[in-house]
């Protein structure tokens, strides 16, 4: 499985960003909106899609 994505950020964007996480003004839980595991990815899409989060974190499935 791969997974690609754009990037369009500028390095002064992300330097800016991660100044603002290194402050403490910016946490993940502020635009982490929900986390879901990977086996959701479809769900996680949609959620995207349909504007209902900012970012939904993926994390892997437990297998046993």
């Amino acid at each position: 499985l791969t997974i690609k994505a754009v990037y369009h950020h500028t390095p002064d964007y992300i330097a800016r960003a991660l100044n603002l996480i290194m402050r403490g003004e910016v946490t993940a839980h502020d635009f982490v909106s929900v986390q879901l595991p990977l086996s959701e990815v479809v769900q996680a899409l949609e959620l995207h899609r349909t504007q209902q989060v900012i970012k939904a974190g993926l994390i892997p499935d437990h297998r046993s």
